[in-house]
């Protein structure tokens, strides 16, 4: 029985999947393997620039986006500043990480694995106290074979695994097809980040060399193994490297430099960059210029991209926290009266002209009062003495239908009478 065999009776007998070798192989050497030759993995595939910048952007802005409770009441809603969600998603998930750097890390992992876990934390009330991150790559999820329930097992830096029901674990899933668990971006896309690797080895070997073409070196004779070996070594240690760029080489014994014709032109290396980087930008749903590919953007589809931005790639991301925070932190009672949103207004928030334009428009209209548009915009303090909580709107407009109608008569207002009509008197001339 050799090796794999061996292999793949152990794990059927551990009762493990294909899909489970296949990821234990790819962590035993570091990363998927592509057609580039360069191994793909989670962690580094964050060194390249473009991934790094999408990942970032994501993740910066659902952790800067407040994810805010409120009790649903009959005439609105209002903050749910007493409910034991509001420090959870808004101050701080567990007494190690605030509630920044939890949804940056959450999310940052959704970006690369496809999936973010957090253990839930329950009082003896059966209130959620605190939220705590799983790494994605020491999870795994199998099926309780009596309830048919999901189990979460878990394996620590101390290689210590423990279990845990559905309703102790947040799950967040990316893009699925099992609706279990989510697909990883980077696995699903490794050839292409692959490709960007090694566009990117090749320019830093291009430039280690000085900048210079390949080339041959031709000898007249046939060189034995020492001097071939003395050669190769000389040439090296004094050719090679930016450190060594653009020195005189001596040509001894007949020796002749030949150009291999080869230029970054021909493999249009500056072209395929382009290509790689808009392509990231696509796998994770983020513009060019939020990833500093500014090549086609001006400052009119700019403004535009970041309003397609918050509308197509912020807000399902933002509707998937939310359901699952519903989903895994209210009971079935609450979630009738407890509602969750997420504002995005820092990142729709236009020039001083148009934002000076649009709250005089709500304040015109009685849609914003002073306070709310200094709470909600300005970052200021209501108004002393109430002032800024009255309500207005112009008096020159009316709807249509009131055109022919006469005003009804104010109460507290006195009758006006109107006196008879006088006789003419005669003006005086004769007839």
């Amino acid at each position: 029985m050799n090796l794999v065999t061996r292999a793949a009776a152990q794990i059927s007998g551990a009762g493990l999947s294909i899909t489970d070798l296949d990821r234990m192989m790819d962590s035993a050497y570091g990363g998927s393997a592509t057609y580039t030759g360069k191994l793909v993995s989670q962690q580094n595939a964050l060194q390249v620039g473009a991934v790094w910048a999408c990942v970032s952007a994501l993740a910066g802005d659902i952790a800067t986006a407040p994810f805010i409770p409120y009790y649903q009441l009959e005439d609105g809603r209002q903050p749910a500043k007493d409910h034991y969600l509001w420090p959870l998603l808004l101050q701080e998930a567990n007494p190690e990480l605030t509630a920044f750097r939890f949804k940056h890390l959450m999310q940052c992992w959704l970006c690369l694995w496809g999936n973010a876990y957090a253990e839930i934390e329950i009082s003896g009330r059966g209130q959620v106290t605190a939220l705590w991150p799983w790494r994605p790559d020491r999870v795994s999820i199998s099926r309780d074979p009596v309830s048919g329930g999901l189990l979460y097992s878990y394996k620590n830096n101390r290689n210590q695994k423990f279990t845990l029901p559905q309703d102790r674990i947040l799950h967040l899933r990316g893009l699925g097809i099992d609706g279990v668990t989510g697909l990883s971006p980077i696995e699903q896309h490794k050839q292409t980040l692959g490709l960007s690797m090694a566009i990117t080895e090749h320019g830093a070997r291009f430039f280690g060399n000085g900048a210079r073409p390949l080339g041959l070196l031709k000898h007249p004779a046939t060189l034995g193994d020492k001097a071939y070996q003395r050669l190769k070594e000389e040439w090296s240690s004094e050719h090679e490297g930016l450190t060594n760029a653009h020195r005189i080489a001596i040509l001894e014994e007949g020796l002749d430099w030949k150009d291999a014709g080869f230029n970054q032109v021909d493999a249009q290396y500056l072209e395929t960059m382009q290509f790689t980087l808009e392509d990231i930008g696509r796998m994770y749903g983020v513009p060019p210029h939020r990833i500093g590919n500014l090549l086609r953007s001006t400052n009119n589809n700019i403004e535009h991209q970041g309003l397609e931005y918050v509308q197509f790639t912020m807000g399902p991301l933002s509707e998937n926290w939310i359901q699952e925070f519903c989903f895994a932190l209210l009971s079935l009672r609450e979630r009738s009266s407890v509602h969750i949103r997420a504002s995005f207004r820092h990142l729709i928030k236009g020039d001083h002209a148009a934002m000076g334009d649009f709250i005089n428009k709500m304040i015109a209209s009685g849609v914003m009062n002073a306070d709310e548009v200094r709470d909600e915009f300005l970052d200021m303090n209501p108004q002393a003495d109430g002032v800024g909580k009255r309500y207005w709107k112009q008096v020159n407009t009316m709807p249509i239908s009131a055109d022919t109608q006469a005003p009804p008569p104010n109460p507290n207002q006195p009758a006006i009478t109107q006196e008879p009509a006088q006789p003419s008197k005669p003006n005086g001339l004769a007839h």
